[in-house]
This record gives C-alpha cells, sequence and structure tokens, in this order.
C-alpha cells in the first residue's frame, strides 16, 4: 500500500512538469476477502499473470504473536507454452519459495460413432 501510495505521488508530481505515458494495466479480477478472523485474502487476475496472497496473524495476546503471509503466483509464459508457479511463505521462520513449471493439460478426443448413430444419419 505505501510503495503504491509512493509511486503514485511520484507520477503525479512528475506529470505536472511534463507529459507521462503509462502502460494500459488490464485488470480483469481483483478480490480482497476475510474468510477468517485475522486473515485476509488478496486475488488479483491478469490476463497472463494470477497472484493469491493471504496474509494471517495470532493476536498480541496471544501466546506465540506471529504474523504469516502465504502467497502463490503464477505467471504464463507464450514462449515455452508453460506456467511458472511460485508458492511462498514468510513467518517468523524466514521466507521460503518453491517454483515450479507447468505444462497446460491438453485434452485429445477422438469422436467416435456407434453404427446407430450411423445408420440414422443415413436415414436407415
Amino acid at each position: 500500500g505505501f510503495l503504491l501510495a509512493l509511486l503514485l505521488t511520484s507520477v503525479f508530481h512528475l506529470s505536472a512538469a511534463q507529459e507521462v505515458i503509462l502502460p494500459e494495466v488490464k485488470n480483469s479480477f481483483y478480490e480482497l476477502s476475510n474468510p477468517k478472523p485475522n486473515e485476509y485474502v488478496l486475488s488479483i487476475i491478469f490476463d497472463d499473470f494470477d497472484r493469491q496472497e493471504a496474509i494471517k496473524f495470532q493476536p498480541l495476546d496471544s501466546d506465540a504473536p506471529e504474523l504469516q503471509v502465504t502467497g502463490e503466483t503464477r505467471t504464463f509464459y507464450d514462449d515455452i507454452n508453460k506456467d511458472l508457479v511460485v508458492k511462498y511463505v514468510a513467518d517468523s521462520h524466514g521466507y521460503r519459495a518453491n517454483f515450479t513449471y507447468i505444462s497446460p493439460v491438453v485434452l485429445k478426443t477422438q469422436p467416435r460413432l456407434s453404427a446407430n448413430v450411423l445408420k440414422s444419419g443415413a436415414g436407415g
């Protein structure tokens, strides 16, 4: 939030001095939800990029107050026809990430016609 505000402030000041052309951002989906107490989930889906992030925290009055951020990003690369999936966790134990390339599932079907369908199509 703070970095976005800082960036927008910088862009505003630059645009006052000169013409600034910003790239078009196509945002297909954005959602912020609160599924459980002390948990927030942010989901953003662009044309070729998805991101979901959950922020969970234990209250300060608990035995072990802790903040945990978990997330997953998925980016599709046309040139190799694969998704790069990054799953990450940041908590009191540090930052951990897992990177995986996933090929899209291609379902191949072969049409099959029964003898009855062929007969009815031929008028029989």
